[in-house]
């Protein structure tokens, strides 16, 4: 048994989604670069990330699809910094976890948004830690008021949802 069984039709979607992720995520750089820190751009692209593993997630409901997502946008993002492999990579595997072990997978409305929303939350505090431990300075001290993390993350958790939602209602409105 494989762990992905795809099609080509899922494959192209997955090509599709991700290079939208991507080049939506490159236009909005130039707005990162007013954040403070930078575990914060995932404030930014939380939106992007979330309406995209809803896609995938409402299409092609199977145990893997985060973690494939994540290691797409890994190998994208890790031309600007190799640890965003690591970041991406690692919150699309924890992403599959949380969503198998909370809602028996992908299979609820329920369990795609949520877990839509957690794919780009975790990733901010992932940045944290890598940030701390690569670059240090002040993602370093960041780490030691937990406000500074857990605040920004919530939000991007909540930014995550509302577009997680609204994807998934434009997906039933288009019966899609």
């Amino acid at each position: 048994m494989k762990l992905l069984d795809l099609q080509l039709k899922d494959l192209v979607l997955i090509a599709l989604t991700v290079s939208t992720i991507f080049v939506l995520g490159y236009i909005l750089i130039p707005l990162m670069q007013f954040m403070p820190l930078p575990a914060y751009k995932a404030i930014i692209v939380s939106p992007i990330y979330a309406g995209g593993l809803t896609l995938l997630a409402k299409k092609i409901p199977k145990f893997g699809i985060s973690s494939l997502l994540g290691l797409l946008i890994g190998i994208l993002l890790s031309g600007f910094f190799i640890g965003m492999f690591f970041i991406a990579f690692f919150g699309g595997i924890l992403t599959d976890i949380f969503s198998k072990v909370f809602f028996r997978g992908y299979k609820s409305k329920k369990g795609v948004i949520l877990s839509a929303a957690f794919f780009p939350a975790i990733q901010l505090p992932l940045t944290f830690y890598m940030a701390a431990y690569t670059i240090g300075g002040i993602s370093g001290e960041a780490l030691r008021h937990p406000l500074l993390v857990i605040i920004p993350t919530a939000l991007t958790f909540s930014l995550g949802y509302l577009s997680s939602m609204g994807t998934y209602g434009l997906l039933d409105r288009r019966n899609l």
